[in-house]
């Protein structure tokens, strides 16, 4: 029952050919093509105990570091000191909702504890650092796709293009508060699913940056990410996949690209027009993808950095960034690389 719980987890959770299909092969499973074959395989083999575990402690570490928006406050060794006796001082929340931690919510569990604030379920400790993890029930809207045959009779949609509906979908998120051992920070780590409006994670951020709050007895220092844009496209590695940014006439230029391995940092129409503009080409916002291979194999994965600026900021006095995203981290090694390329240009 276990396995089915967390292979429920797993795929309600992570993207298959980024997340989901490497985290498996490095645990030694059989994968096929997509969700359902694999897990059938799994299910019609014989898993250990050992492969158990292995495959909890992976989707523990996914939930702390897979599809998020991310936050980073400054704190110096005293405030991480304090951020680390709250965790340990927490004691899990003893509800329906947070006993389902690892186990797939009902949709009717997940609408009894729609917009609770984010309680405690668990800690989990690395040799970086330590995660307080909190889990909440969200939702959005959604619009799909509606065919004329499920309109009642009497409907006339011969008018229209296309008919759409609005669905609301409930989520089971994972928030945490990530404080690394040796660095001058934390993070608040909210899920931010891709399909989701881009302030999904606001209100789990709003919540746990209040008890943070409550915790120091003051407001911990947000850092401005604006400066990591330009230092990321000026600096070498990595794989630009979005790349807006004014030129010398101010027009407004947007990119994306994610299909294969192309940069758009190295694409020739991009490099032809860089070297006419020069330094009057200023970067707004960038998403960056790097190609990591696992320890002693030859399985990749591509954690991404979302660094999402708008070209309005670059008329401001003083652009403040205060948040970015992160997508495709298979555990909390992605999580502090990640945020290695960050930190490195503020």
């Amino acid at each position: 029952m276990e396995i089915e719980n967390l292979l429920a987890t797993l795929q309600a959770r992570a993207p298959w050919r980024t997340v989901a299909s490497p985290l498996l092969k490095k645990l030694g499973f059989k994968v096929s093509r997509g969700f359902e074959d694999t897990f059938d395989e799994i299910r019609g083999s014989r898993v250990t105990a050992a492969q158990a575990a292995s495959l909890r402690h992976a989707i523990v570490e996914h939930l702390i570091a897979g599809e998020k928006l991310l936050r980073i406050y400054d704190a110096d060794q005293p405030t991480r000191q304090a951020l680390l006796d709250w965790g340990n001082s927490l004691t899990a929340t003893q509800n329906r909702l947070g006993s389902s931690f690892l186990r797939p919510a009902s949709d009717t569990l997940l609408a009894q504890h729609e917009n609770s604030p984010p309680q405690f379920v668990a800690l989990h400790e690395t040799g970086s650092g330590l995660a307080i993890i909190f889990t909440a029930s969200r939702s959005y809207l959604e619009r799909v796709d509606l065919p004329p045959s499920s309109l009642a009779p009497g409907v006339d949609a011969s008018s229209f293009e296309r008919v759409y509906g609005v669905t609301k979908t409930r989520v089971q998120t994972y928030d945490v508060v990530w404080i690394p051992y040796a660095e001058d920070y934390f993070c608040i780590v909210t899920d931010s699913p891709d399909m989701a409006p881009v302030d999904f994670g606001s209100a789990s951020q709003v919540a746990l940056q209040a008890a943070i709050v409550r915790v120091l007895a003051r407001r911990p220092t947000i850092r401005n990410l604006w400066p990591a844009i330009d230092g990321l496209y000026q600096a070498t590695g990595g794989q630009f996949v979005e790349l807006g940014f004014l030129t010398d006439t101010d027009s407004v230029k947007l990119h994306k690209s994610r299909r294969g391995r192309k940069c758009l940092r190295s694409d020739e129409y991009h490099i032809g027009g860089a070297t006419v503009v020069g330094s009057d080409l200023q970067p707004y916002r960038v998403a960056v993808r790097w190609t990591l291979k696992a320890q002693s194999s030859e399985i990749r994965s591509y954690p991404e950095l979302q660094l999402p600026g708008t070209a309005r900021m670059i008329f401001g006095a003083n652009p403040e960034l205060d948040h970015a995203f992160i997508r495709h981290c298979l555990n909390v090694r992605h999580l502090n690389f990640v945020l290695s390329k960050v930190d490195s240009h503020l």
